[in-house]
């Protein structure tokens, strides 16, 4: 699964989600959509951004910005369009 160079805005996003807590997982893992079912495999750092994307504000209990959650789902249907279709749009 490879993904296209990040520029440093995508950098410092990803940062901010680590920051928040959220990981990659040491190896690619499945992600489900809850609605339809569909199931993607994911490279770790798309877990990463997924992951953010679908938490709640208040199940992550940390504070972030809108910009930051729209920013995160851009990157993650610009990087990985297919799965973005797959498992949010």
């Amino acid at each position: 699964m490879k993904t296209k160079p990040l520029n440093k805005t995508q950098v410092k996003l990803i940062a901010t989600i680590g920051a928040l807590g959220f990981r990659e997982p040491s190896t690619p893992e499945t992600r489900t959509n809850p609605f339809s079912g569909v199931t993607c495999a994911l490279s770790p750092l798309a877990c990463k951004v997924y992951d953010f994307v679908t938490t709640q504000h208040l199940v992550c209990g940390r504070d972030y910005t809108r910009k930051d959650w729209d920013n995160a789902r851009y990157l993650f249907c610009d990087q990985w369009p297919n799965e973005y279709m797959d498992l949010i749009d």
